[in-house]
């Protein structure tokens, strides 16, 4: 699933080439600032207790004074809140997972026809704050606290006459790197950035 996203958006990013003209590209400059929801599914052995998380997040953006042609480069900062779902074996009653991750973004506009658009990746590497409630005798209840990396590249679309507004569909991977084991969850997020400013 994983592999088959992101496939996906590299060819879509091939297909369209950039293509069309420079003027009709929008590039941004400053801070952007948005919200999202956000599902994943975790893989391996924690795939065993935990269904799935969700949840939801903020995040900023801030596209540096770089010149990079058409290319904006940035940092980007979020925060999110996710609640996991428990598989049905009575071991964790509930949990949750809270995350901070500062990142760098590349941000590459294109369009697809007169629709304004942009592909952006996102690389993060944060805090992860589990809490979790299980069973008195499983002696696994507690707050854990683990680094993290995340991978989120995204699609971007300009909605029409409102330029500095940006909806996301983004596909997300993420590592949490424990004593003994790393957990990996794949999942999405959806969700919408407004920059405040349009570079001219």
């Amino acid at each position: 699933m994983n592999k088959k996203v992101i496939i996906i958006f590299v060819l879509l990013f091939i297909f369209t080439k950039i293509s069309a003209q420079e003027n009709q590209k929008v590039q941004y400059e400053g801070a952007g600032l948005g919200a999202y929801f956000c599902n994943s599914y975790p893989a391996g052995k924690w795939s065993e207790y935990v269904k799935a998380s969700v949840g939801a997040g903020l995040n900023a953006d801030y596209i540096l004074p770089v010149n990079l042609g058409i290319i904006d480069f940035g940092i980007n900062l979020k925060a999110e809140f996710a609640s996991l779902v428990p598989k049905a074996t009575d071991l964790i009653l509930s949990a949750y997972d809270i995350t901070f991750a500062p990142g760098v973004l590349f941000r590459i506009p294109f369009t697809l026809g007169k629709l304004n658009a942009a592909f952006v990746p996102v690389v993060s590497y944060g805090i992860v704050v589990h809490n979790i409630k299980a069973k008195p005798e499983s002696n696994i209840s507690g707050t854990y606290r683990d680094q993290m990396f995340c991978l989120s590249p995204a699609l971007r679309f300009c909605i029409p006459n409102i330029k500095n507004l940006e909806f996301e569909l983004a596909q997300l991977t993420s590592l949490a790197f424990e004593n003994s084991t790393v957990v990996m969850q794949v999942g999405f997020h959806i969700g919408a950035i407004w920059y405040l400013k349009i570079k001219e």
